[in-house]
């Protein structure tokens, strides 16, 4: 029974992707239907999801391998047909933005909106201002993002809400698409230039005001990022500076601080970008359609860590925040003693100890990735001195304590311990008192 349902809910995905495959571009196509591309990309990821989640990237890439990729209908032993989903996908994602452009001709977006890439460490944010909040055109909802596929329907939403969604539901299947580091999907992914496809919709695509847009882009580039040979890539085309102004211009939204974290978190696997992501520094210099809206502290200096620190400080009763926040520090200062004495020196050691584990005493979770943060910073003297001197070490037993079930919490508070414990004789002293 299990193998049948296995083998229908493949079918279906096997369906669902020549039907999407099927439909004309919008990039090529003269006569765009968005509402039946639209409602195609719906039953293509509803498909896709019914799968089981642990085969779900296997099942989908036999699936897209499979599907037709002739005019008999024979099927693509080779990747073929993979490769032309994913070529449909980047080339609807570019149609849609190019239908969004032809809709605001006569206002066209600045150029600064294009967001060049600076391939230096030190990095430009985008000059944007902060979104406004979502103009839907249904008047039963306040998130187009959740309408069922019956409301897609060009009458009922209007065009621009249409394209709305259409880039979100495809930022999305391109998420599914990259989201196994060893697929055939990320090769092909790279090759054509996804990434740079998804950080033109995050700057002047359909809604990309909005922070749902902004959120499955920085999702997107997350899991594009998962595989190696996409860090360095992502980097130089801006990806750094593009999800740092998300995180930034929608700062009071936990789910793009928490996306932007996970996706800084596989880009800082390279030194330069661990650089990169610490220095980042924002121009700032609002387009002439800037409205009365643009608020004076978007004006404020600030760099990459300072976006860090505003999204710990802004979510310290989120917990998820607080995790990915201090699994991103971790990377950060993972072999980088620069980066390590300028977390020390910007307060983050103390928003360590004091925002995320004293303010989730029963958040495992939390604590390991605290513990694995502080242990990464360690290996500095000038860390070592500022844990001891925020109760670092009070906290790290306090945590072993609460939470003495945990296995993992208590082998990460160890390792902590250990490294404090280096040629430091104070930190020494006060461990011996802890046990």
């Amino acid at each position: 029974a299990a193998a049948a349902a296995a083998a229908a809910a493949a079918a279906a995905a096997a369906a669902a992707a020549a039907r999407f495959v099927a439909l004309p571009s919008p990039e090529h196509a003269s006569a765009f239907d968005p509402s039946a591309h639209l409602d195609a990309l719906h039953a293509l990821l509803a498909a896709y999801k019914a799968l089981p989640r642990q085969e779900r990237v296997g099942v989908f890439e036999i699936v897209l391998n499979g599907t037709s990729n002739s005019a008999d209908g024979a099927d693509g032993a080779d990747g073929a047909g993979g490769k032309r989903i994913i070529d449909h996908v980047l080339s609807s994602l570019r149609g849609l933005l190019a239908k969004h452009e032809s809709l605001h001709s006569a206002t066209a977006a600045p150029a600064a909106l294009a967001g060049a890439a600076s391939p230096a460490a030190t990095c430009v944010l985008d000059a944007e201002p902060l979104a406004e909040p979502l103009a839907n055109n249904n008047p039963n909802s306040n998130n187009p993002n959740s309408l069922p596929s019956s409301l897609f329907s060009l009458s009922t939403l209007g065009l621009e809400a249409l394209l709305h969604l259409a880039v979100l539901r495809t930022l999305e299947l391109v998420s599914e698409l990259a989201f196994a580091v060893d697929c055939a999907n990320q090769a092909m992914l790279r090759d054509a230039g996804a990434h740079g496809v998804v950080l033109a919709c995050m700057r002047r695509g359909p809604g990309c005001e909005h922070s749902d847009v902004q959120e499955m882009g920085v999702m997107a580039l997350r899991c594009l990022a998962r595989a190696g040979t996409n860090i360095v890539t992502i980097a130089a085309a801006g990806g750094i500076q593009r999800i740092l102004t998300s995180m930034r211009d929608h700062a009071g939204v936990p789910t793009v601080q928490i996306e932007g974290f996970k996706a800084l978190f596989n880009l800082a696997f390279d030194s330069d970008n661990q650089d990169a992501i610490i220095r980042a520094t924002p121009v700032f210099s609002p387009p002439a359609s800037t409205t009365a809206s643009y608020s004076a502290t978007t004006t404020t200096s600030t760099d990459g860590l300072s976006i860090i620190m505003s999204a710990f400080e802004r979510h310290k009763d989120n917990a998820l925040v607080q995790e990915f926040g201090c699994n991103l520090l971790h990377n950060l200062a993972f072999k980088n003693t620069r980066n390590k004495e300028l977390i020390a020196a910007r307060g983050c050691i103390r928003a360590i100890v004091e925002t995320s584990m004293s303010n989730h005493p029963a958040s495992a979770k939390v604590h390991i990735e605290a513990c694995r943060a502080l242990m990464s910073l360690s290996f500095s003297r000038a860390c070592q001195d500022t844990i001891l001197a925020v109760g670092g070490i009070e906290q790290i037993f306090q945590s072993m304590a609460t939470l003495r079930e945990a296995k993992d919490v208590q082998v990460q508070a160890f390792k902590v311990l250990c490294a404090l414990a280096i040629n430091h004789a104070e930190n020494k002293r006060r461990i011996i008192q802890g046990v």
